[in-house]
């Protein structure tokens, strides 16, 4: 039997990591603008911009297919203009890149230029990518 005096008493444990931060209470929310009316919509007629002001400038599209002479690019598109065409294995060899990135490079290099590539089975069974 136990007597009274070995029960064991519980108190209230503080919870969460020991040195913890405490938690801070929520900070009011946000403000509306100043001179904001409610429900307003569109710009105000103060807001519109008059002509002959200064606008922001667009920059020119980047022309598409020029290549650098002798880039990796350029090498593939010699490879893949050739009557044969070029196979993975020689692709992989002129770029040093893996075969799903040379794969990958293919198909953005079809939609960027706009040009469609052939592909067809070689009779050794590797296929052989042409434009």
């Amino acid at each position: 039997m136990k007597n009274a005096e070995d029960k064991v008493t519980t108190s209230k444990v503080k919870r969460g990591a020991q040195g913890a931060p405490t938690k801070q209470p929520a900070k009011k929310g946000a403000t509306p603008k100043k001179n904001a009316k409610a429900g307003a919509q569109g710009p105000k007629p103060g807001n519109v911009k008059a002509p002959g002001k200064k606008t922001k400038q667009v920059k020119a599209p980047k022309e598409t297919g020029k290549t650098r002479e002798g880039s990796k690019k350029a090498q593939v598109l010699a490879l893949l203009q050739r009557a044969e065409g070029a196979t993975l294995p020689q692709l992989m060899e002129t770029t040093g890149w893996q075969a799903h990135s040379v794969r990958g490079f293919l198909s953005t290099l079809a939609k960027k230029l706009d040009v469609t590539i052939a592909t067809s089975q070689a009779e050794s069974g590797e296929r052989v990518y042409a434009l």
